[in-house]
């Protein structure tokens, strides 16, 4: 019989889906690693680029080169995003 506290995922898909640590986190054990807000965010190249270009930092030119997000309302990055 073993007591969980964290688990570390690795690579792979499991440690890209967001649902993991969402789960573990109502399990009440520490996932090692990004939360679930943050890899719906970055987990996906083309959202993070969009993220990327919104707050103007250079990426390399691509189809989506105009595509921005509006984070003008708050001022900043959401602190989810951050997480």
């Amino acid at each position: 019989f073993f007591i969980l506290k964290a688990v570390w995922a690795g690579w792979g898909h499991a440690s890209e889906n967001p649902a993991l640590p969402r789960a573990l986190a109502e399990a009440g054990i520490t996932f090692i690693g990004p939360g679930a807000h943050a890899m719906n965010e970055l987990g996906d190249k083309i959202n993070a680029t969009i993220l990327a270009q919104s707050v103007n930092v250079s990426v390399v030119p691509w189809s989506g080169s105009g595509v921005f997000i509006d984070y003008e309302k708050e001022g900043t990055i959401p602190k989810e995003a951050m997480l």
